[in-house]
């Protein structure tokens, strides 16, 4: 098909047409994908989504510096885009024609829009060619590459006519040094507070620009600063404000002055005061205080509107580094680059910034639904003892000064006139490289193979620093901006005045600005011009640095989508099916401690006792008796010792002791402790989660393979150990199934990149993986994971179909299959029930050893044993196809239709509730050829 060569002219050098076929098949594909159960093409859906934000983005790009797209370009990818269309027209013509079409139908129902799809797209249902579809997403892919090379993101590399004048920036206010200097002499004056034991005083200070766009302030006179406060590394948050001298104002003759309102104010006498009286009384507030002639106040509180989680650890700039590039854009690196240099302007010389500070040093705070803003923060104690850069390089060097005639070569060690003046800027030379290639310095020196790590004194620092990056040079391209930035950092004589003395402090953070700021300011708004440095706050704390830089969902300074495209990847960018080539969309930082963890409630179980009344306990008993009869009947009389399924279950281990366990002791067919090196360590369950899982399975699939995979006791998992225990349980156990009754609340967790992969490797080899929702109810989604495109998310309900109020919202665009969770009862270990008020029953009688509980942690494995069920009774009675049940969309679609009940069954509470009984509605309730007709039917499709 020959591209109509007219499209350039026509339509602003092609872009204009494009970009409008672009968005329809983002729309199309978006649409597809929520309706498809074929798991590759929701893969295919998904990396065809990537690539028209990705695309879109470039020509975004492209012609917001001022440049026109080729028109060989531009016909390039107007002909590859008209290849998915079924119409014989010209490349322009049949992308207008899509155009007009689609715009009269998108509005209507999904059956009008799934039938012009059908009919003008060469993909979906009845267009599957598969190699066609891979042909199609490495022809787009192709076209990105080119224009990679054509126009780079670093468009400093391109020449002078390929971009408009760069638009001035106007230099920055000095006024916040001043004001820096005030608050924290403010802070530290009033912290002799007596208290026993003595406060750890800390902060953790916003890194601003500080332009006046940005803080809202007049920097040439107040100043506020947003920052946290500790006395016993409890946070506060709180906004500290400087004042104006005061202004003396004249009246006219005959006229009195204007009135001033007056503001109620407290003097501060004692620091841990307000801050402790807020983080009982007041946490949803925010401290407001004000500095007025070196004295601090506090103000009246105003609520909050901060969207940090307080309760989860921060992440830090080196963990960040330590996780490699997954979160690091190269619009991430440009403006992290900028705010770090402004940090060092703004701080330099006071007692903020301490020589020693490091990437460590920097944090970023998590949202309640684990998303990490662009908005740095810096860590520091208000102790008052540190000294600042200035009166530590003069330890080393006395600042270079010194009179001619006292200077003695023989009593001058000639290291000592090699320390650099400001050892604060030698650690922003090292963290800009950290940034720029995304590594920690030490791991970036070991790459080189330069050998550092010497004392700590500055001039090794800084000598490291200078070899290191006189290596690394040679990769950075000559004629961008930051090659000068870093440069200039470590060139002593930038910092010094033409008698080799160092600098005071305004004439350095002029030179900082210089020469620093202002070329790192160059390379973000040549390469982004229209992220405004005037307004570059505001707009990096809309973006998720966890996640490729995609929007801050809910942000209260987020701009609408439209006005965001090209700056932050939309959120399906966030799901790990989309296998862009070099792209991850994940940031896996390890963990900052334990208690994260914790607060992330790793076993999806519900602890409170309101599910488990004597009422529901009985429904349950009742529902489980059902289900049981259609396993008499259909598996019971017809299982032998050729036929079987194998589970594998990934939990806190198994109580061997258990009455119950010891019956089903032939079905235990493998058991390994992946906490342990010896792998044939016990099993031991000290939490009683795992044993009360298996007991599940055996309830719901008695005649299965049990292979027990030990990867927790009562503190969550890593996500490393899950990945071993799922590679072991496909290449060696070579399970049907896994059943998993956890979860993370995020991605970010240390490791998290391996489990991803083992549970592709586990799709691929088609091993049924099903996993926990959580049980956040409506305040999260569902938990990692179960939100993984190959994996199976089950959601919990009660006896009746209802949805569990813990279980996760369901969701719109995905299946969301369920099943009972509550009031659910198994075996509990033997140990676990001695003293135990809930039970500890005579032995022998009827319960003992067992409990009740909740959770979609408990749907997880019910799901598991009915899809073992399915599995066993396709073996028995369709063994030519019965491995087809293994595919993942084809067990789902087969629970789908076990949640049918009679004609035209819809879904209860947005779930497919998977109900097992002998009704004539339910599919086991229908006569066996019917049953196996339709089985067969999925199986086929």
């Amino acid at each position: 098909m020959a591209p109509d060569t007219g499209v350039c002219d026509k339509y602003s050098n092609g872009t204009a047409l494009i970009h409008a076929a672009l968005e329809i098949i983002l729309d199309i594909a978006r649409f597809l994908r929520t309706d498809v159960d074929d798991g590759e093409l929701r893969i295919f859906y998904a990396d065809l989504m990537v690539y028209c934000v990705i695309i879109r983005n470039h020509l975004d790009r492209i012609t917001r510096a001022g440049m026109s797209l080729a028109c060989e370009l531009a016909d390039s990818i107007t002909a590859r885009l008209s290849v998915i269309l079924t119409s014989e027209a010209s490349a322009e013509a049949s992308l207008r024609g899509l155009h007009a079409r689609w715009n009269e139908v998108r509005s209507q129902d999904g059956l009008v829009k799934a039938r012009f799809i059908s009919s003008n797209l060469a993909f979906g249902e009845r267009h599957k060619q598969r190699m066609e579809l891979v042909d199609f997403l490495a022809s787009l892919a192709s076209w990105e590459k080119e224009v990679q090379v054509r126009y780079p993101e670093d468009q400093a590399l391109w020449t002078a006519e390929d971009f408009g004048q760069q638009k001035k920036i106007a230099d920055p206010s000095f006024a916040v040094w001043n004001a820096a200097q005030a608050v924290f002499k403010a802070l530290t004056a009033c912290q002799n507070c007596g208290c026993t034991p003595t406060h750890d005083f800390s902060a953790r200070l916003f890194l601003s620009t500080y332009r006046k766009s940005n803080t809202g302030a007049d920097t040439e006179g107040d100043v506020d600063f947003d920052m946290f406060l500790s006395v016993k590394q409890d946070w506060q948050e709180a906004r500290v404000h400087t004042a104006k001298e005061t202004v003396v104002q004249f009246a006219l003759e005959g006229q009195m002055p204007p009135r001033q309102p007056k503001t109620r104010a407290a003097r501060v006498q004692r620091l841990c005061e307000p801050i402790v009286k807020a983080k009982k009384k007041m946490a949803a507030y925010r401290l407001e205080l004000k500095v007025m002639r070196g004295r601090l106040f506090k103000l009246q509180s105003e609520r909050s509107s901060r969207l940090v989680d307080l309760t989860k650890s921060p992440v830090s700039l080196e963990e960040f580094l330590q996780g490699g590039s997954r979160a690091f854009t190269e619009k991430t690196k440009r403006i992290l680059l900028v705010l770090l240099s402004y940090a060092v302007m703004h701080l330099h010389d006071t007692p903020w910034l301490q020589s020693t500070w490091s990437s460590s040093d920097i944090l970023f705070f998590r949202t309640s639904a684990s998303e990490i803003p662009l908005r740095p923060f810096l860590h520091i104690r208000l102790d008052g003892t540190g000294e600042d850069s200035s009166k530590l390089a003069e330890q080393g060097q006395q600042s270079g000064e010194w009179n001619e005639g006292e200077f003695d070569p023989d009593d001058t060690d000639p290291d000592d006139l090699m320390q650099h003046p400001c050892p604060a800027i030698v650690t922003l030379a090292i963290i800009l490289m950290e940034v720029h290639f995304v590594t920690t310095f030490d791991d970036l020196a070991r790459r080189l193979k330069v050998e550092v790590g010497g004392d700590a004194s500055f001039l090794t620092r800084y000598l490291d620093a200078s070899t290191v990056f006189e290596a690394c040079r040679k990769d950075i391209p000559e004629n961008i901006q930051f090659l000068h930035a870093v440069e200039r950092c470590l060139n002593r004589a930038t910092w010094e005045d033409e008698d080799g003395t160092r600098l005071d402090s305004l004439a350095l953070r002029s030179r900082i600005y210089e020469e620093v700021v202002r070329p790192l300011e160059n390379d973000l708004s040549l390469a982004y011009s229209s992220i405004p440095i005037e307004g570059l706050d505001q707009f990096a704390q809309t973006l998720d640095f966890s996640s490729w830089d995609q929007a801050i969902r809910n942000h209260p300074l987020s701009e609408p989508a439209s006005l965001l495209a090209g700056h932050a990847s939309p959120s399906y960018l966030h799901h790990s099916s989309l296998a862009v080539p070099g792209v991850s969309s994940t940031l896996v930082p390890k963990p900052s401690n334990e208690a994260d963890h914790k607060a992330s409630r790793f076993f999806d179980d519900e602890m409170s006792p309101s599910d488990q009344s004597p009422k529901a306990c009985a429904n349950y008993s009742s529902w489980k008796r059902k289900y049981q009869a259609v396993y008499e009947k259909f598996i019971t009389p017809y299982i032998g010792g050729a036929v079987s399924v194998k589970i594998a279950v990934l939990d806190t281990g198994l109580d061997l002791n258990h009455p119950d366990m010891q019956a089903c002791a032939d079905n235990i067919k493998a058991k390994h402790n992946w906490l342990r090196k010896d792998s044939k360590a016990t099993v031991h369950d000290p939490d009683g989660h795992g044993t009360f899982v298996t007991g599940l399975l055996f309830d719901y699939a008695p005649d299965a393979d049990i292979y027990v995979a030990k990867i927790a006791d009562r503190k969550p998992a890593s996500p490393r150990v899950i990945a071993k225990a799922i590679t072991h349980a496909v290449d060696v156990w070579k399970v049907d199934v896994i059943s998993m009754s956890f979860g993370f609340p995020t991605r970010a967790v240390d490791g998290y990149d391996e489990l991803e992969h083992a549970i592709k490797h586990a799709h691929y080899h088609d091993v049924l993986l099903f996993a926990a929702a959580s049980n956040s109810g409506g305040q999260l989604g569902r938990a990692y994971p179960a939100r993984e495109a190959n994996v199976v998310c089950v959601h919990s309900t009660d006896a009746h179909g209802n949805r569990s109020r813990f279980s996760p919202t369901a969701t719109p665009e995905d299946v969301n299959l369920a099943t009972v969770g509550e009031a659910v009862e198994s075996a509990w270990p033997v140990h676990l029930c001695c003293g135990d008020e809930q039970a500890a029953p005579e032995e022998g009688e009827e319960g003992a050893y067992c409990r009740a509980k909740s959770g979609t942690s408990y749907a997880t494995p019910i799901m598991a044993g009915i899809a073992a069920f399915l599995l066993l009774y396709a073996r028995l009675n369709l063994p030519d196809r019965a491995h087809l049940l293994r595919n993942r969309s084809h067990m789902i679609a087969l629970l789908q239709r076990i949640a049918q009940k009679g004609q035209g069954g819809g879904t209860r509470d947005g779930y497919h509730f998977v109900d097992v009984s002998l009704y004539n509605d339910s599919l086991f309730g229908k006569d066996k050829v019917y049953i196996d007709q339709i089985i067969g039917d999925i199986l086929n499709s």
